[in-house]
Order: C-alpha cells, then sequence, then structure tokens
C-alpha cells in the first residue's frame, strides 16, 4: 500500500477561497485555492482504498492520520520521507501493518547504538520526540538500510538514500529486496498522473464552484478512476497477464466508446469491455520498467546496499 498526497486547483470563487485556501510566496498568491488530498491505495492494482480532503494549508500528516481506520493488519504501508514520524508509524503498527519508508538525511543522526545485521542494514531507536502533534508514546525499535545507486544515471553520484522500517528480520526480508520494494511506491504518482494527465484531460481546475461541490467532484473523479482500474483489473484477470500490461490511457478510450449515447453502464457491456481493455497490452518490457522508471530510471542498474 502506498500513502501519499496532492492537491487539486479549485474555481477561484470566494467561497472556495474561504474554505481550502491557496499558495503564496514572495511575489503574490496563488491563482486558485487548492484542495489537498490525501490517498491510501494499493500499489498492484492502482485502486484507491480510502482518501482524506482538506484545505490547501493542512499538513498531509493530518490525513494520513485521518486514514488510519482504513489500515488492516498485514498490510506494508509505504510513503515518502515527509510524512516520516514516530506518531504515524505507532498508528500503523496498531492497526496491525508493517511500514517502510524513506528519510531525510538528518533524521537518526546520533541517536543511541546502532546493531548492525549481517545485510548492511542495522537496527536503532525511534525517540519520543517532544512538541509532536502526534506524539510517540514509548521508543520504537526500528530497521534502517543505507545505500547508494551505482549507475550515476539514475541519482546522484555519492549520495546515501535511506529507508526505514517496522522488518526487523534482515532474513526474512532482504534489505535490497525492501530497495526494490519501495520503488512499488512511485505506483501512487502514476495513480495522480492517470488521473490528472489522462482521466481529465489535462483540465487544470475543478469546475465546482462551492465548497460541497468541489468535495463531491474530487470524490466522483476518483470513484471514477476506481471503476476504470476494476475493469482493467478483471480484465487482466481472465487473461492471466499482469495489469500493469494494459494501458489506461486504452482503457478509458474503451470504456467510454463503450458506453452508448445514454450513459448507462449496463452489467451485458462488462464482458465486451472488458475485452477491449485487454485487446492491447503494453509490451512486457515497458511494463516492467514502468514503476522503476519514475523512481530510477532503469531496472538494469541495482543499488548497491552500503554496510
Amino acid at each position: 500500500m502506498a500513502l501519499d498526497g496532492t492537491l487539486f486547483n479549485v474555481a477561484d470563487t470566494a467561497q472556495n477561497d474561504a474554505a481550502f485556501g491557496r499558495s503564496s510566496n514572495q511575489y503574490g498568491k496563488g491563482a486558485y485555492p487548492q484542495i489537498r488530498c490525501v490517498s491510501l491505495l494499493e500499489c498492484g492494482s492502482h485502486a484507491t482504498v480510502a482518501m482524506s480532503l482538506s484545505a490547501y494549508h493542512r499538513h498531509e500528516t493530518h490525513g494520513a492520520h485521518h486514514l488510519l481506520r482504513w489500515v488492516q493488519a498485514g498490510m506494508l504501508v509505504m510513503h515518502d520521507a515527509g510524512l516520516f514520524g514516530g506518531g504515524l508509524w505507532q498508528g500503523l503498527r496498531a492497526r496491525g501493518a508493517q511500514v517502510l519508508s524513506a528519510i531525510a538525511e538528518t533524521v537518526l543522526l546520533g541517536t543511541g547504538e546502532r546493531e548492525a545485521l549481517s545485510d548492511g542494514s542495522y537496527l536503532t531507536w525511534l525517540q519520543p520526540s517532544k512538541g509532536a502533534v502526534y506524539p510517540l508514546e514509548k521508543p520504537m525499535q526500528i530497521r534502517v538500510i543505507e545505500y547508494r545507486v551505482s549507475d550515476h544515471r539514475l541519482g546522484e553520484p555519492g549520495k546515501v538514500y535511506r529507508l526505514a522500517t517496522t522488518l526487523l528480520d534482515e532474513k526474512a526480508y532482504p534489505a535490497l529486496e525492501l530497495i526494490v520494494q519501495y520503488h512499488q511506491r512511485w505506483e501512487l504518482e502514476l495513480v495522480y498522473d492517470e488521473i490528472k494527465t489522462h482521466q481529465r484531460q489535462q483540465q487544470k481546475v475543478l469546475r465546482s464552484k462551492t465548497p460541497q461541490g468541489v468535495r463531491q467532484e474530487v470524490y466522483a473523479t476518483l470513484l471514477a478512476h476506481y471503476a476504470v482500474r476494476a475493469v482493467m483489473m478483471q480484465a487482466a484477470a481472465e487473461a492471466g497477464i499482469d495489469p500493469d500490461r494494459l494501458s489506461f490511457t486504452e482503457a478509458v478510450f474503451q470504456i467510454s466508446e463503450a458506453i452508448d449515447d445514454a450513459m448507462v453502464f449496463a452489467p451485458e457491456h462488462r464482458e465486451r469491455i472488458a475485452q477491449r481493455v485487454r485487446r492491447c497490452p503494453l509490451p512486457e518490457a515497458a511494463a516492467a520498467a514502468a514503476p522503476a522508471h519514475q523512481s530510477t530510471g532503469d531496472q538494469t542498474s541495482v543499488p548497491q546496499v552500503q554496510t
């Protein structure tokens, strides 16, 4: 599972501005108010499980905590360094989930003894922090993986990348496998691209002029994406192929073509649409490289774990 947020531009009305707010810098205010959407989704299917909507100035961390109620035991939840925090991890572990995330260079430096593991990773302790909005109640043992990208085309030469996880057993969960696994988090970024670029056809601003309408429009947009992905999953399962082999753009086109003038999606259309969706799979090499391309640019070079 992946956890992250994005912003949608909303119509520039006084009501939307008051409800959601907008960005600003030394040159003035942003062109449009923005609504923040934090999503929990399944990487393999691109299906959004739940989302939290809030004003622009409300940090993604609040949305992430709001989504804890939808986290289930056995999930592996991945997120970027911006959401890293003991309170969130405490909440995820309380739900029976495991966590894997990136961490900033300054985090966990000088926090005490480290227990080196056989694969080059090490165990350390995440300590409670005073003044945290979502405080960690007691120290939590975590595992840290440090590595460099061996190919200069795929990363910054000499830079040490860090991952942290609650999966402490290096035998059951080798560091290199977790490094590769974390790249799947980028599937969430692909979902936002599918929605904003292809499903919404690069329309930059939501149409609704009231806060209630904006929220309804975002939910409708995500539900439509879920419906397309559900058809793609079923088509892939029936064809016995990976869902990544199917083109989202082609699926949107075929579903649009299959819906009649009355805009009714009848049950009897399902098999015909599924056949259309799976008739033009992406090349295996392209599909396999897609997630990694977002994070490393290539799958041929394997990141090297540092001891």
